[in-house]
């Protein structure tokens, strides 16, 4: 059997007992196995140098984050064009209102309520005005009154129209513009539908590559959870078993970190895509919504950091 072995599926280091598979690191040779990694006492396998199995590691991590770079930019690039593909929401108000005639409509209302000014306005001047027709003439504060009032009536019942005509016209326009508010409320909420399911691929992705960074598997997931229910039952664990469940942990806990940066990531940037549609960006290139694809990687260094054991949590 080779000391190492590498080839375009992965790599072993029979003398570490590590190893790789299409970049996702291998605890031992049975996982290296499980993996579908090449049997290390195939008739191919061949020892390497331990340099080149390095390189080897590094050229396969970097092949699988330029394939999940490619992927992510796929996903982005498809929530991009579904945002390009819709109006932003002021072109969209000024098109229901165009549609509307409400620019014609606020004219007429405004039109309305000037001359309804007006009017009130000649009301309560007239009683100055008729006193300066009738300066000089002998009319006594009797007959002043009289003709003030009579010539007041039909202005009053003037106001009175205008006001009605005025209050029905304002009433429709406010209608109008409420039902363009609720029209642009319905399409807000259908458009966050028709992203939905661009959104649920995003989550499931993240998962995904931040499996592929880490190599957490279900296997692992189920092995993690057998240690722990036998701790939990008060069953003793073997030195090698606690070691191999605080790998385990260590992993897991790789895993939902790299998941969790991986999601917060996509969510930046689909929020930053559309505040910038919102705000106006128009249905522009890929360019038009700030939107980044640099592909971001594992943050975790070889060395898995110190944490707690598990045994100390059922002491």
């Amino acid at each position: 059997m080779a000391e190492y072995y590498s080839d375009s599926k992965g790599y072993f280091d029979k003398v570490k007992n590590i190893g790789s598979v299409g970049g996702r690191e291998t605890r031992d040779y049975n996982e290296y196995i499980r993996m579908g990694g090449t049997p290390l006492d195939s008739t191919s396998a061949n020892p390497v140098d331990p340099n080149r199995v390095l390189q080897d590691q590094k050229n396969q991590q970097q092949a699988l984050f330029d394939r999940q770079a490619m992927e992510e930019k796929g996903l982005i690039d498809e929530f991009q064009a579904k945002i390009s593909s819709q109006p932003t929401t002021s072109q969209r108000y000024d098109e229901l209102k165009t549609q509307g005639g409400i620019q014609q409509k606020q004219g007429i209302v405004q039109t309305a309520g000037n001359q309804l000014e007006n009017l009130q306005g000649t009301l309560e001047a007239l009683p100055q005005t008729i006193r300066d027709q009738k300066r000089g003439f002998d009319v006594n504060a009797n007959r002043m009154k009289r003709i003030i009032e009579a010539r007041s009536e039909p202005l009053r019942t003037g106001i009175t129209q205008q006001a009605r005509q005025y209050g029905i016209m304002s009433g429709n326009l406010s209608n109008d513009m409420a039902e363009i508010g609720r029209t642009l409320g319905f399409e807000k909420e259908d458009f966050a539908r028709q992203l939905m399911p661009i959104q649920q691929k995003m989550t499931m992705v993240s998962n995904r590559l931040a499996r592929e960074m880490t190599g957490w598997n279900n296997i692992a997931e189920k092995e993690l959870s057998i240690a722990l229910d036998s701790l939990q039952a008060g069953r003793a664990l073997s030195q090698a078993e606690m070691a191999r469940a605080n790998q385990l942990a260590d992993n897991q806990e790789k895993y939902q970190y790299e998941s969790k940066q991986l999601t917060q990531q996509y969510d930046l940037q689909l929020r930053n895509a559309l505040a910038t549609k919102a705000g106006g960006g128009g249905g522009g290139g890929a360019g038009s919504t700030g939107i980044t694809t640099t592909p971001q990687k594992s943050t975790y260094s070889v060395t898995p950091t110190k944490k707690q054991p598990l045994n100390s949590f059922y002491k």
